[in-house]
């Protein structure tokens, strides 16, 4: 019995952090993804805003998505329902267009996230 609950609690504390990511937290790790473009980090952060927006999962209405302009191009988050991020995209503009990294917080698949995110570059 003693053991099932250490067992929840180490569970519970790993779920708990994941669900907790903040940005500097997802960034300390590699990209899930890195993508090139032609296009710019505007035109890109733009694109993924307004799929994530409108992609119908993870309560998307309940959970708004959030776009700034960075130093060196611009970032796109999306919470999941606990607070924590689930989808983070850093887009750096370079001398030939954008590098997108899409890094994954507190959320289970990927889905139509990826898909936004890998159709955008085009």
């Amino acid at each position: 019995m003693q053991t099932n609950i250490k067992t929840g609690l180490v569970i519970g504390s790993s779920l708990f952090i994941i669900a907790c990511s903040s940005p500097g937290t997802i960034r300390k790790e590699k990209p899930d993804y890195e993508l090139t473009s032609g296009k710019s980090s505007k035109e890109i952060a733009v694109c993924i805003a307004d799929l994530w927006e409108n992609s119908g999962w993870f309560g998307s209405g309940l959970q708004p998505v959030l776009m700034r302009p960075t130093d060196k191009g611009h970032t796109v988050s999306k919470n999941n329902h606990t607070g924590g991020i689930a989808f983070l995209v850093d887009i750096d503009d370079t001398s030939t267009g954008s590098t997108t990294k899409l890094y994954k917080g507190g959320v289970i698949g990927y889905g139509k996230y990826l898909e936004a995110v890998r159709s955008c570059q085009n």
